[in-house]
């Protein structure tokens, strides 16, 4: 808890801007929190063609960054202490067919929940194709993979040292 929030003040300032170039949309946010933390977040979404869409986001989230009511694109429910690259793609091969995935891989340069040294590291893994014979019916198949590096389990050490936890899911939906 070194790095967060106490008192009853705080001051965020951020500048954000967009471009246009055609088929791609560029995005970025710079903010600043009164105690000299930032938080950098930029990005593009682009048709690259009339079936294919893709994204590409980076974030760089400081130990140090504070803001009480932001709600940030990324691993974290908080935007401090992950760097990151995100990319995702969307393709419509055919008109009732959809399939769309991403990859995300993030760092956290300082401690974190369950993560009692620096530097871990994650990754997130989807894939879900969707099928909609007509507007009232949807099916889809999802498969997650995510990894991420927290405290080892029954350690007796002085150190704490990490450990890959891996998840996935596998996810049939009908609707």
């Amino acid at each position: 808890n070194q790095f967060d929030f106490s008192g009853k003040q705080l001051s965020d300032a951020s500048i954000d801007a967009k471009w246009n170039l055609k088929n791609i949309s560029m995005f970025s946010e710079f903010a600043l929190s009164d105690n000299g933390g930032h938080a950098l977040l930029a990005g593009a979404v682009a048709s690259l063609d009339a079936h294919v869409d893709a994204c590409f986001v980076y974030r760089d989230y400081q130990k140090n960054f504070q803001s009480l009511f932001a709600n940030a694109f990324g691993e974290s429910s908080t935007p401090n202490n992950e760097k990151g690259f995100y990319t995702g793609v969307s393709i419509k091969p055919v008109s009732r067919i959809q399939l769309d995935a991403y990859s995300d891989f993030y760092q956290k340069p300082w401690l974190d929940y369950q993560v009692d040294a620096p530097l871990a590291f994650g990754n997130d893994y989807l894939l879900q194709l969707t099928f909609k014979p007509s507007k009232t019916i949807e099916l889809y198949v999802r498969y997650k993979t995510e990894t991420k590096q927290e405290n080892l389990t029954g350690n007796i050490s002085v150190s704490d040292f990490l450990e890959p936890n891996n998840h996935q899911t596998l996810r049939l939906n009908f609707k």
